[in-house]
């Protein structure tokens, strides 16, 4: 795993990843649960990230998609 690969569109940062960042690169331990509380403390959030892409999918072409699939039951 490379160090950016959050910034490159990669797996995104988890806790436990985030927190064996620093003891990677400079040797600290901090355990994931308090990387958490500090994070908290300093009003930085995370969330899980999406594993789906529905999200981002378009809904005009969705509406076709359906009207298509609409139209074959009718002949099913």
């Amino acid at each position: 795993m490379r160090d950016a690969a959050a910034e490159d569109g990669g797996p995104s940062w988890t806790l436990p990843r985030l927190a064996a960042w620093p003891e990677r690169k400079r040797g600290v331990e901090i355990h994931s649960a308090r990387l958490s509380v500090l994070l908290e403390r300093d009003g930085l959030r995370y969330k899980r990230t999406r594993t789906g892409v529905r999200h981002k999918a378009d809904e005009a072409l969705q509406q076709i998609a359906k009207d298509q699939l609409e139209d074959l039951r009718l002949y099913g």
